[in-house]
């Protein structure tokens, strides 16, 4: 039966820079008849004060850096590639991104979204590894503090929004990939020693940043034992 909802009773978020409208459940707003319809969970109705808005600053779509510091008063801490956050494989997924932003203007509001990777991962392929999981920290006066995706924040000058993105997922063993790949990799810091070892089964000498081809040769094929006598296990 269809049912006749009037947009007055939806829910009603006040953060004075947006007046938001929630037709189901979200962020301070719970409603238990209305939480999803299907699938969909999110419709949301805003109306944002011009320039008062601190957006997510999401990849896709974001200006270079003195674009941004020129249209928005964010200032850049940090912008660049995230070490071991491209999923394992022969052939490795991309990394994600590191990025810091500054708020040097006034009180403002931030929505966060609700696609960022936080909790679901993509998968990996032909046994690579998965996506890792992204991440958002809001610092104040020296405090660090998570912050989670589908929220709305209010954010104070000075406050610095810090996030790690996950990168791509991975195609194929990781043990698969060429040994001295994984050692480029390292050189540019895509992923670390540890990482190497860890999940691509390549041993690198910290000081030399040199393969060390007998290492790696047993503790891939004793990986490779282990992973055998696991599939054979009832």
């Amino acid at each position: 039966m269809l049912q006749i909802r009037k947009s007055a009773t939806r829910g009603l978020a006040e953060h004075g820079w947006l007046s938001s409208r929630h037709t189901f459940s979200f962020a301070n707003y719970y409603d238990p008849r209305y939480v999803s319809f299907g699938p969909l969970r999110v419709i949301n109705e805003d109306k944002v004060i011009g320039g008062q808005g601190f957006g997510t600053l999401g990849e896709v779509n974001k200006g270079n850096v003195e674009e941004v510091e020129m249209r928005f008063p964010w200032r850049c801490l940090r912008w660049e590639l995230a070490q071991d956050t491209c999923g394992a494989g022969k052939w490795r997924g991309a990394a994600g991104i590191h990025w810091q932003y500054e708020n040097i203007g006034t009180e403002a509001g931030m929505a966060t979204g609700s696609s960022d990777g936080e909790r679901v991962r993509a998968p990996g392929a032909l046994g690579g590894e998965p996506t890792p999981n992204s991440k958002a920290f809001l610092i104040r006066q020296g405090e660090t503090s998570r912050i989670h995706s589908h929220r709305m924040y209010q954010l104070k000058p000075g406050d610095v929004i810090h996030k790690i993105s996950g990168g791509g997922a991975g195609v194929g063993e990781p043990a698969e990939r060429d040994p001295e790949k994984v050692r480029w990799d390292v050189i540019n810091e895509f992923i670390s020693i540890d990482k190497a070892r860890d999940a691509y089964k390549v041993v690198i000498n910290p000081e030399t940043l040199q393969v060390d081809s007998e290492q790696t040769r047993k503790l891939r094929h004793d990986g490779a034992g282990a992973k055998e006598a696991a599939a054979k296990a009832p």
